[in-house]
């Protein structure tokens, strides 16, 4: 990416299927979007789990997950946030979450495709398009968001 589009936060761009896409950098609200859908992740997965507990270990689960949420154990760029983004389930979202600004109509049928058979350039493009222009900043980097 050229550094000015860097500087400007413009995003990375690729094409696919004959079409270009362009991949925005992490605002505040994609940011919040995505913690938003891990928080929701997270109790979700303890519903699913009611069938296995009594009904007083569900309700520890519950209110620790409730706990979790107010406390932003889910924030962007918590160690539980990092650790989502390096599943191949979460990274999905991740890279839906970034596409959708510039690309409103995208489904996850197509994020799927994208991962499926470019997963490593894709997860460059995340990493490009959040990169900080300064050499020594402190920008994420691809290795961050692979793992």
């Amino acid at each position: 990416m050229a550094e000015i589009s860097k500087a400007l936060g413009l995003g990375s761009t690729f094409d696919f299927n004959g079409k270009s896409y362009t991949c925005s950098p992490w605002t505040y609200r994609i940011q919040g979007e995505f913690e938003q859908y891990l928080e929701g992740h997270a109790m979700k997965t303890v519903k699913k789990m009611r069938q296995y507990l009594t009904e007083p270990e569900y309700g520890e689960l519950v209110a620790k997950t409730h706990k979790d949420i107010a406390e932003g154990y889910y924030a962007f760029g918590s160690e539980p946030c990092m650790r989502a983004m390096q599943t191949l389930t979460h990274f999905k979202k991740v890279l839906h979450i970034c596409l959708l600004p510039k690309h409103p109509d995208i489904d996850m049928n197509t994020v799927d495709e994208l991962v499926q058979n470019r997963l490593e350039e894709m997860m460059a493009k995340v990493g490009e398009a959040n990169s900080d222009p300064n050499p020594n900043g402190p920008g994420m980097t691809t290795d961050q968001i692979a793992g």
